[in-house]
């Protein structure tokens, strides 16, 4: 009887397990545990491959040890075997979207940075389908934006920036967007959100979203200073003194 080990790490979670000519007891799908494979013989020189598939459920090193054992001697030693793995943390993008400037006035323009860190282990891709959105609100027009890396588009149709690319892990990139306040807005408060799509579970599409709003409150735009009847009557009679003077 040929015996093999294999007490996955905790954070190895059980999912399958290929292993032709063995008899196999394992954890159920989702845990972690110890897997058990027995035969009745292994022939000299003759290879037996168990394939053990896992879920990892935190990133760092992980070691897994398998060992066998056999009422026959076996002359060479050890009969365990290590496996240490580096196990990286997936895309993990969030964004944080301010407007910078102010006061913001109607009718003139506002900037807004739109910043979006991976705080994964590993690149966020350039997977199909936007990786930002930002669908501008009615009281504002979409003038133009721009970003760091990758690229930004403006769909002034639509009143909408798209960016897409790639954010290496631990990486961050920002995009600028400048758009118009409309007139009339004056005193009321405009939301602007920006939407990120990433790749959380590392199987190539954009299944995750994390989003930022940033919000202003614009004023009246800038006019020229009534003058009160005080003020006129100050002004005539210094205009009043210079003709004088000048005669």
């Amino acid at each position: 009887m040929v015996v093999m080990n294999d007490a996955l790490p905790p954070s190895v979670k059980f999912q399958s397990i290929t292993a032709a000519g063995w008899s196999c007891s394992t954890p159920a799908v989702g845990n972690s545990g110890t897997v058990t494979c027995n035969r009745a013989t292994l022939a000299a020189a003759v290879s037996s491959p168990i394939t053990i598939q896992g879920t990892l459920s935190s990133a760092g090193t992980i070691s897994n040890t398998a060992t066998v054992a056999s009422a026959t001697t076996d002359p060479t030693t050890p009969n365990s075997s290590i496996a240490a793995t580096s196990v990286l943390s997936p895309a993990n993008v969030g964004v944080v979207k301010s407007a910078t400037g102010g006061p913001f006035l109607e009718m003139q323009n506002v900037t807004y940075s739109v910043v979006m860190t991976n705080n994964g282990g590993v690149a966020q891709g350039d997977n199909p389908g936007d990786e930002m959105t930002d669908v501008l609100p009615s009281a504002l027009t979409l003038v133009s934006a721009t970003a760091t890396a990758g690229s930004a588009v403006t769909d002034i149709p639509n009143n909408t920036v798209h960016w897409n690319g790639s954010i290496p892990g631990g990486g961050s990139v920002t995009v600028t967007i400048v758009a118009t306040i409309k007139s009339g807005t004056a005193g009321t408060p405009i939301a602007n959100q920006a939407t990120v799509h990433f790749d959380a579970d590392a199987n190539g599409t954009n299944e995750s979203t994390s989003s930022s709003t940033a919000t202003i409150t614009p004023q009246p735009a800038s006019a020229i200073p009534a003058f009160s009847e005080l003020a006129l009557v100050a002004l005539v009679g210094t205009l009043l003194m210079l003709a004088l003077m000048k005669a």
